[in-house]
C-alpha cells in the first residue's frame, strides 16, 4: 500500500479537498454523491494513558465532483462528528477507569465502535442520506448535544 493511502485526518471541519478516494468506485458501488470513511483510533503512549481520536481516511472517502454541495458536505461532516462523539465517550471511559488494562480498553473500544456504527446507520437511514431536511436538522441537534454531553468530565460519574 502506498504511504499516502495510510494517512488520516484528525477530527476537524472537513472540506471537499479532504475527499481523495476514487469517485468512480462510489458511483458504481453505491450510487451516492459522497462517502466519508471515519473511525476511532487509539493512540498509545508508554507514559500517558491511551487516548481515542476520531479520524477520517481521505483515500477511502470519496465525492462525485458534479454532485458536490455545501449541504452534502455538511451531512458528511455530521458522520465525522458522530465518530468524534464516540471517541469522546471512549476517552471518558478510559479516564473513569484509570486502572483498566489494555485488554479491557480494547473491549470497551470495540463496544463503543459498535454503538458508533449503529448511530451512523441510523443517521443515514432516518435522514435518507441527508435528503430529508427535517430529519437532517433533528440529527444535527442530536449529534451536537452528544458532543457537548461527552465533553463533560463527569459523564460516567453522573451516569452511575
Amino acid at each position: 500500500m502506498n504511504q499516502k493511502h495510510k494517512t488520516f485526518v484528525y477530527w476537524k471541519q472537513i472540506e471537499w479537498n479532504d475527499f481523495k478516494g476514487n469517485q468512480q468506485d462510489l458511483l458504481i458501488k453505491d450510487n451516492y454523491a459522497a462517502n466519508i470513511s471515519s473511525h476511532i483510533i487509539l493512540e498509545e503512549d508508554s507514559v500517558l494513558p491511551q487516548k481515542a481520536h476520531a479520524v477520517m481516511y481521505p483515500y477511502k472517502s470519496s465525492k462525485v465532483d458534479k454532485k458536490k454541495t455545501d449541504y452534502l458536505l455538511n451531512h458528511e461532516q455530521y458522520h465525522f462528528n458522530i465518530t468524534e462523539a464516540f471517541a469522546r465517550k471512549l476517552n471518558r471511559a478510559i479516564e473513569y477507569d484509570t486502572l483498566a488494562s489494555d485488554e479491557k480498553i480494547k473491549v470497551i473500544h470495540q463496544l463503543i465502535s459498535h454503538h458508533e456504527k449503529i448511530w451512523q446507520a441510523d443517521y443515514d437511514k432516518e435522514t435518507e442520506h441527508g435528503r430529508n431536511n427535517i430529519m437532517q436538522k433533528y440529527w444535527e441537534y442530536r449529534i451536537d448535544s452528544l458532543l457537548i454531553e461527552c465533553e463533560n468530565p463527569n459523564y460516567f460519574n453522573e451516569a452511575l
